[in-house]
């Protein structure tokens, strides 16, 4: 694995492993997407144990009751959330018998929200959001604390301290809202919200829906790792970076020969200065093996750990 086949970008705003091509609006490189995926298992995979069932639900729509959207020339708006489409499905075509109903997508959503300093806020993110739908009041809070359960063990496995808060919105009529919350650099990041609606849309049904956002999750993630002073390139099962002091023959030669050698590494072919290299990987807590000169002509590596060096042979490794 080499660091131009990950795309793995440094920018100036420390948005580590992805690209701000403008504000709000996130391209994510194939490192990103490597833990998007796997929190999107993880949350897929535990809802699935609990009888949610997985759907695929349009990304525009009309007639929404939010003020924060992205309105096309169409006049249809791009999904903010998608609670409106699953209650006209459900409402009007589904709900015919006295089974709970447990629905979820994974997908992108759209916000035109206010951008807090020091607070991850993409216009474009990926959500998970899961809606259920029964006959009864009491069965639809018993299903609410249900999937706040299922929430909680998810942050869990996914090692992300949070809190629940009690909230009140605006934007949705609900009976109760929690906020499941997060703190990064001091400050409060929301990275998902439950809703117990019960019948405030329906009239056939008791409802709640709940969301995560998982690229929030991602961006979490890996500034935590970075504050405890973790080597990021865990995310990808990786342990050591491979860093040339310059670009000839014989240097790279050697590189590519420990690269093999040394299986839980990568190796940065990016096209860039040396000192640059060593920065960027610093900033993540990696470890890092320097080839030089040196290393050809004495078949060792240089081991750069906590700004130590050891040289190693490569009999060793």
């Amino acid at each position: 694995m080499r660091t131009s086949s990950l795309y793995i970008v440094f920018d100036k705003n420390e948005n580590f492993g992805g690209f701000q091509i403008e504000k709000g609006f996130f391209f994510h490189t194939p490192f990103n997407v490597v833990l998007i995926d796997k929190i999107v298992k993880l949350i897929e995979k535990e809802l699935k144990k609990n009888l949610y069932f997985k759907v695929i639900a349009p990304s525009l729509q009309k007639n929404i009751f939010k003020k924060s959207v992205f309105k096309t020339e169409f006049g249809l708006a791009l999904n903010p959330t998608c609670e409106e489409i699953f209650i006209k499905f459900i409402d009007k075509y589904f709900f015919t018998s006295n089974k709970n109903i447990f629905l979820f997508q994974t997908s992108s959503k759209f916000r035109n929200e206010k951008r807090v300093e020091g607070i991850i806020k993409s216009r474009e993110f990926i959500m998970n959001d899961a809606y259920s739908f029964c006959k009864k009041r009491k069965i639809c809070l018993e299903n609410f604390k249900k999937t706040l359960r299922i929430y909680r063990r998810i942050f869990n496995k996914l090692g992300v301290k949070f809190k629940e808060v009690k909230k009140k919105t605006r934007s949705i009529k609900s009976k109760k809202t929690i906020e499941f919350i997060t703190t990064i650099n001091n400050k409060n990041i929301e990275i998902a919200h439950c809703f117990n609606i019960g019948k405030e849309y329906l009239t056939k049904s008791y409802m709640n829906c709940f969301g995560i956002g998982v690229t929030r999750l991602c961006s979490i993630m890996i500034n935590k790792l970075i504050l405890e002073k973790k080597n990021i390139l865990k995310i990808v099962k990786k342990r050591y970076v491979i860093i040339p002091t310059n670009n000839n023959k014989r240097l790279i030669k050697y590189s590519n020969k420990i690269y093999k050698l040394v299986k839980n590494s990568i190796l940065d072919d990016r096209n860039i200065n040396f000192k640059e290299k060593i920065n960027d990987f610093k900033k993540i807590n990696s470890e890092i093996i320097i080839i030089s000169e040196f290393c050809v002509n004495n078949n060792v590596i240089t081991l750069l750990k906590n700004n130590k060096k050891l040289d190693i042979c490569i009999k060793n490794l």
